[in-house]
């Protein structure tokens, strides 16, 4: 939960803003869901935690979850708490196409008989080459040139 708070303290909110904080809060956290920082299956805290640790009303916290759930982003079970959905990450059109381009041509590349293994040392030496590995290397991220 701190490194969430960390996440969610860093400009994301404006109190002073126009938008609704449970907006806010629903557009930060859609960006850590769109960018890898939470994953499919990573719990979000509970409604009350969140809602004290960035002084928030639980309604607020509460509206943002549900918004969330209904975007396909979490789920949420009673009993349970809310988790990043399955699938979740869906990234920009341009990210997805470039992805889906990508699978193509491994298909491609298997088909003409590469093995996974050659495959997967010539992905990680075009990432050490951009200077990351394949440890870093998050949805969202600058795509390659």
């Amino acid at each position: 939960m701190d490194a969430l708070k960390s996440s969610l303290e860093l400009g994301s909110l404006d109190p002073g803003s126009h938008v609704p904080a449970s907006a806010q809060l629903r557009r930060a956290l859609t960006r850590l869901i769109e960018g890898g920082s939470l994953r499919p299956g990573d719990a979000l805290p509970p409604v009350r935690s969140l809602a004290a640790a960035l002084a928030l009303a639980p309604n607020t916290v509460a509206k943002a979850y549900a918004a969330l759930g209904r975007d396909g982003l979490t789920v949420s079970r009673a009993g349970a708490g809310t988790v990043v959905a399955a699938g979740a990450w869906q990234g920009s059109l341009e990210q997805r196409s470039a992805l889906q381009g990508w699978q193509r041509h491994t298909r491609d590349l298997r088909a003409a008989g590469i093995r996974g293994d050659d495959l997967r040392a010539a992905l990680e030496a075009v990432l050490l080459d951009e200077g990351l590995d394949a440890d870093n290397a998050v949805p969202g991220a600058a795509p390659l040139s």
